[in-house]
Formats: structure tokens, sequence, C-alpha cells
């Protein structure tokens, strides 16, 4: 039950808002767009009461939040950018007297949308950025009430960030003054909105991410080369983030390639291949700037980010396949699709070896890791760290973006 406090001279007014529909999906109370959000709000009053208003509202809210031993003042921001509202029946339409000790109910029914309003950004940004804002973010940070199989889930955003979703109710009393009191209560809404899969990012130099490593290797001290290790591997496809339904798989082929520096060097051994997940939520703060034509932008942008460990696979023993150097010109003469990574910087013809590691990427059950999405305030990315430990050698690393859907 959802009370709100009185003073003592005035009547008690309690609120209660239930649910009557669980979503389309596979986890209780989670809702996506399409899904109908349907349920009442049950009001009840100790005394005679005269209402001169009464608002139902399902209401979307970004909340940022910047502090630290550098900021003198906890700086806040909030954006509103969906609010949608009830009709209320005929039966109820204000100005009306509610009865002392009666319950009157009154039901609500918002569809969840897949975009919002153009108005709800304004932000000074490239337009391909603009239409991503324009776009349901997924409810996050603030406590959110993720489950699976009736446990809560760990959630990596940070306090300083939270998107939330109500259903608000507000009432207006008339007093016998004239003037008028406002009630409110509201309840929560888990939101996991059907985002579309975004086209792979293109990477520079610069870029934090790394879809290719070489690393050269030695015989031993003081014994010369052996030859240089490449591993590669290319950005895979969106994988489900099970908050909605069954997570999928998202299948990512590493493959490594070793270049011998002579016909007498072979393969180092690997050990394992280990991967972990890093979540990163980006969270912008004010005061807002104005660019004088209804654009704005935020002062400040900061991020923090979370690593989650997932598999370790021992990759130990596993056989390599020696490939001569016509094997792309043979593949492509018998019509088959060319396998090949391009060589290392220190490859000089000849031989050379390669190895195909399928992963299994899944998210952890545990976690409450959202859908990719970038907002106004408040922005979610991920990168999948693939690092294969070498015998006798330093590990290799690559960091690869991956992109959650519902």
């Amino acid at each position: 039950m959802f009370s709100v406090l009185k003073p003592e001279s005035a009547a008690k007014m309690d609120f209660v808002i239930q649910f009557k529909s669980d979503g389309n999906g596979e986890r209780r109370r989670v809702f996506s767009s399409g899904d109908e959000v349907v349920g009442e709000v049950v009001i009840t009053t100790s005394e005679e009461v005269l209402i001169s208003d009464i608002d139902i509202s399902f209401v979307g809210q970004s909340q940022t939040r910047a502090d630290g031993p550098s900021i003198p003042v906890i700086s806040t921001t909030k954006k509103e950018f969906l609010h949608l509202t009830q009709p209320i029946e005929e039966h109820l339409k204000t100005p009306t007297v509610f009865q002392a000790r009666r319950s009157y109910i009154l039901p609500f029914n918002f569809i969840v949308p897949d975009r919002l309003l153009p108005g709800s950004c304004s932000c000074r940004s490239k337009a391909s950025i603009s239409e991503q804002h324009l776009l349901l973010p997924p409810s996050t940070g603030a406590q959110q009430s993720y489950e699976h199989e009736e446990r809560s889930l760990d959630d990596p955003t940070p306090d300083m960030a939270a998107v939330t979703y109500e259903i608000k109710v507000k009432v207006a009393r008339g007093r016998r003054d004239g003037q008028e009191t406002l009630e409110h209560s509201s309840r929560r809404v888990c939101i996991v909105p059907d985002l579309p899969e975004m086209p792979p990012l293109f990477l520079d130099k610069t870029s934090e991410y790394r879809l290719r490593q070489e690393k050269t290797l030695s015989r031993g001290l003081l014994k010369g080369k052996s030859g240089c290790l490449v591993t590669e591997t290319h950005q895979p496809r969106a994988i489900g983030s099970g908050l909605y339904n069954t997570g999928s798989l998202a299948p990512v082929n590493l493959t490594v390639r070793f270049d011998p520096a002579s016909q007498d060097d072979s393969p180092p051994l690997l050990e394992n291949l280990h991967t972990k997940i890093q979540a990163t939520t980006l969270f912008r703060t004010g005061p807002v700037v104005s660019s004088g034509q209804g654009e704005v932008s935020y002062v400040s942008e900061r991020s923090y980010s979370e690593s989650i460990a997932l598999t370790s696979l021992r990759v130990a023993g596993t056989r390599w396949e020696k490939c001569s150097s016509e094997r792309a010109h043979q593949q492509l003469a018998a019509g088959q699709k060319v396998d090949a990574v391009a060589p290392s910087s220190e490859y000089k013809g000849g031989s050379y070896y390669l190895l195909k590691l399928p992963i299994p990427v899944q998210l952890p059950a545990s976690k409450a890791l959202v859908p990719t999405f970038d907002s106004c305030l408040v922005s979610r990315m991920y990168r999948l760290d693939l690092t294969l430990a070498v015998a006798s050698a330093a590990s290799l690393t690559l960091r690869v973006p991956l992109q959650i859907c519902r």
C-alpha cells in the first residue's frame, strides 16, 4: 500500500496502485515496446473530501548527479522524456466528492511506445545521435526490481545515474479556505524496450577497441625470434539481455595465426582463453548550455565502468592447422569462403599455422545488463574482452564492441 502522510487536521487519503498485466515477455512485471500496462488506482479517504482534480500519468524520467571531493555542491540534473495521461471515467469527472471510508477505483491502461516525441530531445549533437535519443531508454539504476528465479539481479549502474518509469497519481483536494492540497503517490514500472540492432561501429586507431593484435615470440633468452602470433576477431551480432525473454548466445569466432620465423619453428603452446564484459555507464550533468536555437548541451560527462567475468576456456592441446601461402587462392578456386587472416608484419612468405576458436558468449544470469542505449542524460555501452594466455609469453587481449538487445 502506498500512503501519504497528512497534517493531523486533514483527512487521511490512502492510495493503492496495482497492476493487472505482466507484459508479454517471460519475466513477470517487465514491459517492452507495445505492451499494455494495465491496472487501477484505489483511493480511500478517512472522511468526506472535495476532489477538484485527478491525474493519472505514465512518466519516464532520467536523473544524474555529480558529486565528489572536487565538487563543492552536489549537482542534480533531471529530465522528463515521457508523459502519458490517462483519461478519467465520466462518473469521476471533477469536481466531485469522495465519501468517507469508501474505496474509489480508477483504472488505467497505457501502451509502452517504441519512440519518443521529437520535442523530447533538444540535444546539440549529430543527427544519428539525436535519432537514438528518441528511442525509449530501459529502466536502469535507482534499485530497479529486475529478478531472475525470484532473486534480485545485481545492477552495475552507479548511484549517480538512473532511468525510471512510474505510474503517478495526483489528487487536488479542496479546502474550506478555498485553497487546494495536492496528494500524490507513485509506483515503479520496469521497462525493457525493443531497441533496434545498430550497425557495426567504425573503429579508428584512437578507439578503445582492438579487433586484432600481434605479438612477437622468442625461442628463449638470446635465442632469437620464433615467429609472430596474431589474434583477430570481428564485431559479433547483438546478444539478448535475458531481462524480457530468455537470453541468447553471441557466437564469437577468434582466429589465431602464427607466422614462424623459419620452417623449423612450431606454434606456441596455448593455455586458456578468458572472457569478460565491461559495462560502461555514461551520465551527463548540468547546468544546461543553450545554443540560442533551441538546442542544448550538458557541461559535464562522466563514466563508470564495471567488469564482469564470464568464462574461462581451456585451449591447451588444441591442434593447429598448417597452411600454405596459396590457401586463399585454393579456397577461391574451390568456391569456398576465404577464412584467411592477414599475415603479420613479420611474415616473409611460406607456410603458416591457423587456429579457429568458437567462443559461446552468454550473459551472466545474476546481472541486470540492460540493452545498449544512448539518451540525453544516461547511456550504456558494453565491451567484450578476449584474453588468450600463451605459455612462456605475455597474453594477447582483444577488446570488442558488444551490443545487447532486448
